[in-house]
């Protein structure tokens, strides 16, 4: 049996797992690393969904300077799981903040991370893990909460879930 593996198939059985004991930026500088990486598109996602994270986070700090800054009389306008209520009266400022607020969407880029962009290889299915896992560890809000899959049920059920269903699912394609 071990004649008839070709040299080329053992190296690209081997290339994958090797990858995964170096640490993310030898993988990226490898050439095998950059292509796996170019080749699956849940790394694009993960940093998609990286800075969408980072501009949000950019809003609320905003957000929350403006609370100390503009009195309450002036900051009446609401925004709250994308219904947005201006008061005309308020701060110039603090109505732009709540419409940034509003049009800014990092849940968008979190679903396309289980969805259309899953990842496609080992080393996608890892980086994802470590991703969510960075993001748990620094108890970062920035997964949509609850989502629901007709094909599944009309039951809501946590980001985790789906990021398992999306897991299990690649592994099993890989095997």
């Amino acid at each position: 049996m071990a004649e008839s593996i070709s040299r080329r198939n053992l190296l690209a059985l081997a290339a994958p797992v090797a990858m995964l004991a170096l640490p993310a930026p030898s993988r990226a500088a490898d050439g095998i690393g950059a292509l796996i990486e170019a080749n699956d598109p849940v790394f694009a996602a993960i940093e998609r969904h990286r800075k969408a994270a980072a501009d949000y986070d950019e809003i609320v700090r905003e957000h929350g300077r403006l609370e100390e800054a503009i009195p309450v009389a002036l900051r009446k306008s609401s925004q709250w799981a994308g219904n947005l209520t201006i008061v005309e009266t308020d701060d110039p400022r603090w109505i732009a903040c709540l419409q940034r607020m509003n049009e800014s969407d990092y849940d968008e880029p979190g679903c396309r991370l289980i969805n259309e962009d899953q990842p496609t290889t080992m080393a996608g299915v890892m980086a994802l893990l470590a991703y969510y896992k960075e993001a748990v560890l620094r108890d970062a809000e920035i997964f949509p909460d609850f989502l629901a899959d007709e094909d599944v049920g009309p039951q809501e059920r946590p980001f985790a879930f789906w990021l398992l269903v999306t897991v299990h699912d690649r592994l099993a394609a890989l095997a």
